[in-house]
């Protein structure tokens, strides 16, 4: 066997190193990227718990004959069009299971539209994605890229 230089024995052991320290932080970027997005649907429950908290008030202040259902339900729409999470840029919508937007947060021109045919860039029908996996399990989430409501770029998002 043929001895290598003491270089050559240097730069085999920092490459070893580099690859070492590139792994870790590989997987550690994908472990962040788990937390954060384990981080994100608890806030997403959180917000949703809410939004039901406040749907259920006005449904039993209608069943108490206190006010219409017509105003219960108006009243919960308008208490959710105006709830943000994230800073300004999470918002809620309302669809009912044919996917038609029953309420819109930052763009009311969708209210009372079909939207089950509405595509992301991805070609993912979201509004009906969304309502069928409301109807088949109840809550879950799911992908999607949406205009930002601000700026004009697309970005990713989670929803309940």
């Amino acid at each position: 066997m043929q001895r290598w230089k003491l270089s050559a024995r240097l730069w085999i052991a920092l490459a070893i190193l580099c690859a070492g320290v590139l792994a870790i932080g590989t997987w550690g970027a994908f472990k962040t990227r788990d937390t954060l997005i384990t981080l994100r649907q608890a806030e997403l429950r959180t917000v949703v718990g809410t939004a039901y908290s406040i749907v259920e008030r006005y449904g039993a202040l209608a069943e108490s004959g206190k006010i219409s259902l017509a105003d219960a339900k108006h009243n919960a729409a308008e208490d959710l069009r105006v709830m943000r999470y994230q800073g300004a840029g999470g918002y809620l919508v309302i669809l009912d299971p044919h996917a038609t937007v029953i309420m819109h947060a930052v763009r009311p021109e969708m209210e009372g539209k079909d939207m089950s045919n509405f595509k992301d860039p991805d070609g993912h029908r979201v509004f009906q994605e969304g309502a069928d996996l409301a109807e088949q399990q109840g809550e879950g989430f799911m992908g999607l890229k949406f205009p930002n409501p601000s700026p004009t770029k697309s970005r990713r998002r989670r929803t309940t």
